[in-house]
């Protein structure tokens, strides 16, 4: 009765209002008698507001001698809402298919075959599904053998055969068609047939080889840091001996006369405390303190000439290859000559009949999807092959591994402080090698667009001077040699164990009118105020202070960036007399 009340606009706002305009356009159609459908779907509003579907038939019939239309109305919402459900359904397993990057199966226990396999089986092992399927490929024909005879998946794949609804996780390697070594994950569990003894295997196997070596990677860098550790301690406490020994030389060299055949020996003893230098400088590559002191270089020079050097004399034959433009880089010079001086010895190493050796340089850009552990962005690729005897793929995953070396004689260290200056100059290496058909290093470097540093030297000063210099370090030894060397140069010298000490000797001087020209902070000292604590201090009582950082050990903030924290210049322990002059020379009359 209540729809039979309502006029032609209240039965239209009974349609849902998005169906409104069709609803209109098939009912002005049939009236002025083109075609419209006799059956079709849409939306009305009920009396309480709840949105139905319904489907509408409808037939043109006659009613009280006229032309009519009847229509009958069919609650269709449960059907559409299934309907759509199916719809997200299957819409959902079909990106679910297209974005699922492993293998889903199901096999048999007993025999390792499959019954069912699907997903992205050839790109993974290098076989087809059907090759699984009707060849009756086995699984564990493909399983690495180290891993199928391991004694812990042996024992998993018993407990899949005995133990009812026994699941697992676990990873291996394969091998696949083509010879290639990838690591899988596994998930998996088994069922039961209808006596309750587990027959079929069901679950899903990953490709996470590139997660892997991420993974080795971070363990490299980790082992690397805890050696770190250790190696800065010892580097400090050399370089401060090292100083002492250094410096008391060069004062005995300026003390003794030119003619003296003292000068020989102890030229001989400065020679010595060199090499030891450059020893303590490979533990700093380990620690914190041997961040790099970078400059923006073309590294075709670099190459060419280590390449030079280090094959000069022998059987190996070297052939560079560079691109026509090769980007810039940031390096430290020094540290990525030895770098390339590792790879290049081993090379000549690994070639004890002669061979040749090829270098190659060229820009590359890496995407994002990249499975190198570098960010995106342009870089430069350098490889160095070479061919020689290889090396065997159980050795390979080590080669970067601290003391790690098949060589009678090697030290273990080479590859792996390469590895560390690397990784300190936000790049990476990599190595590829096969028994017997050599071995290539790659190794990427952070393309720059900085000038090139032209490598210009600052002119000789002369080291003598005047002044007065307090000296703060916690090494008697050294306070009492850098004392000696001052003197001599025709300094005043006052000398402070520690940052507290320095502060009040400097606040005396200036009350009484005598300030200090130069302060020389030792950065570390073990229970007390260092030199980054002690300058902060000093440029409240005088913002023009001048003070010089020394250490032991350099520390990437202060050493390599000293004027961010108000010093004026740095001088890295361990140093001579004549370095130290000429760093005084400088400070007081820049």
């Amino acid at each position: 009765d209540e729809l039979v009340a309502m006029s032609a606009e209240q039965v239209e706002k009974m349609t849902y209002p998005d169906d409104r305009a069709i609803i209109n356009k098939y009912y002005k159609d049939r009236i002025e008698g083109r075609e419209a459908p006799f059956l079709y779907q849409h939306r009305i509003v009920r009396k309480d507001g709840v949105i139905r579907w319904i489907e509408v038939k409808t037939n043109l019939i006659q009613y009280q001698d006229e032309s009519a239309v009847q229509v009958i109305l069919n609650d269709i919402t449960e059907k559409v809402n299934a309907e759509n459900a199916l719809k997200e359904s299957e819409e959902r397993y079909r990106s679910f298919v297209q974005h699922f990057r492993g293998i889903a199966y199901s096999g048999n226990l007993a025999d390792w075959t499959f019954i069912f396999i699907h997903g992205n089986v050839k790109e993974i092992t290098g076989y087809t599904a059907e090759e699984f399927l009707k060849g009756r490929l086995r699984w564990d024909k493909l399983i690495h053998p180290e891993d199928f005879d391991n004694e812990i998946f042996a024992d998993n794949a018993k407990k899949l055969c005995s133990i009812p609804g026994y699941g697992l996780e676990r990873e291996y390697r394969i091998i696949r068609k083509d010879k290639q070594v990838r690591w899988i994950q596994e998930i998996c569990n088994n069922i039961c047939d209808e006596k309750g003894l587990p027959v079929i295997i069901q679950g899903s196997l990953y490709d996470v080889t590139d997660k892997k070596k991420l993974e080795e990677e971070l363990l490299k860098i980790q082992k690397l840091e805890s050696i770190g550790v250790l190696a800065g301690g010892i580097a400090h406490d050399f370089n401060n001996l090292l100083t002492a020994i250094l410096g008391n030389i060069s004062l005995a060299n300026m003390t003794f006369k030119s003619h003296d055949n003292v000068h020989a020996l102890l030229k001989d003893a400065e020679n010595a405390c060199l090499r030891a230098k450059d020893l303590a400088q490979q533990l700093l590559t380990f620690s914190k303190g041997g961040m790099p002191d970078k400059k923006t270089i073309i590294i075709r020079n670099l190459l060419q000439n280590t390449a030079r050097f280090v094959t000069r004399g022998t059987n190996i034959k070297c052939k560079l290859t560079f691109a026509d433009s090769i980007s810039a880089i940031e390096v430290d010079e020094g540290q990525i000559t030895q770098v390339f001086n590792n790879i290049l010895l081993n090379a000549i190493q690994a070639m004890p009949k002669g061979g040749i050796i090829r270098i190659s340089a060229k820009n590359i850009t890496i995407p994002t999807d990249e499975s190198l552990p570098l960010r995106s962005g342009k870089y430069v690729r350098i490889s160095i092959k070479d061919t020689g005897t290889g090396i065997t793929s159980k050795n390979l995953p080590n080669v970067f591994d601290p003391y790690f070396s098949t060589k009678k004689t090697g030290s273990g260290l080479g590859l792996t402080i390469s590895y560390s200056i690397i990784k300190k100059h936000n790049g990476h290496i990599s190595v590829e090698s096969k028994l017997k058909s050599g071995t290539t290093f790659y190794i990427y470097f952070p393309a720059s667009r900085k000038k090139v540093h032209n490598g210009e030297k600052l002119p000789e000063k002369k080291i003598e001077g005047k002044g007065k210099i307090l000296i703060m370090d916690d090494e008697e030894l050294i306070l009492g040699l850098v004392e000696k060397i001052l003197n001599h140069l025709g300094y005043q010298v006052d000398t402070a164990t520690d940052g507290k000490k320095a502060i009040s000797m400097y606040k005396k001087a200036q009350l009484s009118h005598s300030n200090y020209d130069v302060v020389i902070l030792d950065l570390t000292v073990p229970g007390g105020m260092g030199g980054k604590e002690t300058i902060k201090k000093l440029l409240q009582i005088n913002p023009d202070v001048k003070a010089i950082v020394s250490s032991g050990y350099s520390d990437d903030m202060i050493m390599m960036d000293y004027e961010k924290y108000g010093f004026v210049d740095v001088i890295k322990k361990p140093y001579n007399a004549t370095q130290l002059g000429e760093i005084l020379h400088k400070v007081i009359h820049s």
